[in-house]
């Protein structure tokens, strides 16, 4: 009942389960640094998206955690996230929001700091 009350603002007795989701996940102060400068790394000056080659260009998946340990392949890895870019990106073109939600939603599936930013340097963050 309390869910409800707090998020089924429209009293409908339904509510967005990924807006609920997007709601409770929690990332910390550090990391929402991390991905905030990673994504202006990637991104063209003055520009408000990520232009889905760069990043594409920039992933080396041998640096991920789940490859290091042997988890899953690299050519695995580097299709996963290709065919995840590849259904966000419009015109070849990734939003910025976009881009922070993916990872947002990455870092709340990762328990240690260590993972996670082995994750974006994965992905092309310095």
């Amino acid at each position: 009942d309390s869910i409800c009350e707090a998020y089924d603002k429209d009293k409908s007795d339904y509510f967005n389960f990924i807006q609920f989701l997007n709601a409770i996940r929690n990332v910390s102060n550090t990391r929402g640094s991390q991905i905030e400068s990673f994504k202006d790394q990637m991104k063209a000056p003055g520009q408000n998206y990520i232009l889905l080659s760069t990043l594409l260009g920039s992933a080396d998946m041998n640096y991920h955690p789940e490859a290091i340990k042997f988890v899953k392949s690299v050519p695995d890895l580097k299709k996963e996230y290709e065919l995840y870019w590849e259904k966000i990106a419009k015109d070849g073109m990734i939003s910025e929001d976009s881009f922070r939600q993916f990872l947002y939603d990455v870092s709340t599936c990762i328990t240690k700091d260590e993972d996670f930013i082995q994750i974006i340097k994965a992905l092309g963050y310095k």
